[in-house]
């Protein structure tokens, strides 16, 4: 699949990660990030980036489709579908631009997709930690996030 160093270099924007659902987060992704790859890459000469940026608007385009027609119900599923498209995009490229764009893209959309999984589950934490007093014990739970509570053993 995708190797750790296009993960290491995902940097999928701080309000797509904030959003509340994952349409709203890849709409964010596809303005914020994508397209503004694909921006910067218009004028120039060099032919890497001319590509890159090309490949960039295209699955900017791919993402407002999904994010814009797709129901609730099959959101999570397209996305994902697209996610398996970059990664076959990323095994079948001919060149560094094809292989990169794809490789980012994919590691950054996987990170979005993580996030909002409906079927993942819950983070575990002991049941000594809600009945602590400290602050920084307290505060290192997240309003609004469901926990799994476990008993020490």
């Amino acid at each position: 699949m995708i190797t750790e160093i296009y993960l290491q270099k995902a940097a999928v924007p701080r309000r797509a990660l904030a959003a509340t659902t994952l349409r709203e987060a890849m709409g964010i992704w596809g303005t914020e990030r994508l397209l503004s790859i694909a921006k910067s890459c218009e004028n120039t000469e060099d032919t890497y980036r001319i590509e890159y940026g090309r490949i960039h608007k295209r699955y900017a385009n791919i993402t407002f489709l999904i994010s814009e027609t797709m129901t609730e119900q099959n959101l999570q599923y397209t996305a994902e579908t697209l996610l398996h498209w970059l990664v076959e995009d990323f095994k079948d490229a001919h060149t560094g631009a094809q292989k990169d764009a794809a490789g980012i893209c994919a590691a950054e959309l996987r990170v979005l997709i993580d996030k909002f999984r409906k079927d993942a589950d819950p983070p575990i934490i002991k049941g000594d930690t809600l009945k602590s007093r400290s602050p920084t014990m307290r505060s290192s739970l997240k309003r609004g996030t469901q926990y799994r509570i476990v008993e020490d053993e």
